[in-house]
């Protein structure tokens, strides 16, 4: 996703500007080679600073 520029990071945001691509992601986060992202971004939004945090555009 991010050679076709559909995945942008930037001050702490994921990006995914496409609706079908956004669902694409959710569902390969919960299949288990992708754990180890999963686990990141779960932990990552459990701690006092949230270093990646996904929102819908």
């Amino acid at each position: 996703m991010i050679v076709l520029g559909f995945l942008l990071y930037h001050d702490g945001y994921l990006k995914i500007p496409n609706k079908e691509l956004m669902k694409e992601f959710e569902k390969a986060l919960k299949d288990k080679p992708f754990d180890y992202v999963s686990n990141e971004i779960y932990y990552d939004s459990k701690g006092k600073e949230h270093r990646c945090k996904i929102e819908e555009i």
